[in-house]
Formats: structure tokens, sequence, C-alpha cells
């Protein structure tokens, strides 16, 4: 059984359900359309490989996790420059998450604790404002507690027994978060 440690992006679109049931042919050619034109270039780009997409989601390999944190941060930025053209009904918000993790390869995919989604107590989030800038939130939390949006320039909220830390990043690399 082969294992290795990997950097490991997951994407999904946020609210995906939602916007199925109101027009499902079309949100579906939109989330193909971004995985061709936004996610797969990204990911070639700095040096990923898509595993699988699941409905929508994508899974994604990396063996840098500084590779994995730029292309998000890409991907980011190409959905909001797509997302101020686009209607608002029509346009489709991403979660990136990074967790860094032991793998098992089985073929061509891969199992194993690093690719399960990420306890947020171990994961990045990358996420665009409205103006385009990248922020980074990192957390502890309970899987199943859905992280807050980050807008905040830098500090810190609390959301009950969840606490976020935030930054604004030009450069991925260096937001104080990734030292955790």
């Amino acid at each position: 059984m082969e294992r290795r440690l990997a950097a490991i992006l997951i994407a999904d679109v946020v609210g995906y359900s939602r916007l199925s049931q109101i027009e499902e042919e079309g949100t579906r050619a939109r989330f193909q359309a971004d995985q061709s034109d936004v996610f797969e270039p990204a990911i070639e780009r700095h040096h990923g490989r898509l595993v699988k997409t699941m409905g929508d989601g994508l899974l994604v390999e990396f063996q840098s996790v500084v590779d994995a944190l730029r292309c998000a941060v890409e991907a980011q930025q190409r959905k909001a420059t797509h997302n101020t053209v686009a209607l608002p009904e029509h346009r489709l918000e991403f979660r990136i998450g990074i967790n860094l993790g032991d793998i098992i390869v089985e073929g061509e995919d891969i199992q194993g604790d690093g690719v399960r989604v990420p306890d947020v107590n171990k994961i990045l989030l990358i996420d665009v404002g409205l103006t385009g800038t990248v922020h980074a939130s990192s957390g502890c939390a309970p899987a199943d507690v859905p992280p807050p949006a980050p807008r905040l320039r830098t500090g810190q909220r609390e959301y009950g027994h969840t606490c976020y830390s935030h930054c604004s990043i030009s450069d991925a690399r260096l937001c104080p978060n990734n030292a955790r």
C-alpha cells in the first residue's frame, strides 16, 4: 500500500443544491465551465493533479502546500473577476479548503485522513472578498460547524464556541495563520 504526504485542496460550490433547484442544467453548465476555465488551468500551472470531481466538488492533490495555496488564491481571484460581470443568480462561489496530511494511493484515487473533508482545526480556507482581496482563515471548531466568510482585514472574531483568526494577504505564504 503506497502512502505519502500531500497537500489536498477541496473545493465546492456554496449553495449548489439551492442553485440547482432553481436552474439545474444552467448551474451544472456553469460548474463545468468553471472547472475547465478556472480550476484546471490553475491546477496545471501550480503542479497539481485533479483527482476527481464529486458533484459540485473538486479533489486536487499537490506535492507542495505553497502550490496548493497559490492555486486556491488564483482560482478565487479569477472567480471574483468572473462574478463581477455575471448576473447574481448565475454566480457560483467556491469554498476552498487546503489540508496537509498522509494519504493512501489506490491507482489514480487517493484515500485516508489527509483526504477526508478536513477538520476545520487543520484547514486553511481561502476566500476572496467583494473587492478581490484574498483572505485566509484558519480556526478551531467541530467539522460540522461551517466557517464564517472571512471578511475582516485583520483581527479575530468569535462565533459561539468557534474562534477564527483572519488575515488579508497579497501572497498566501505571508499569512501568519500558516504558522499555526
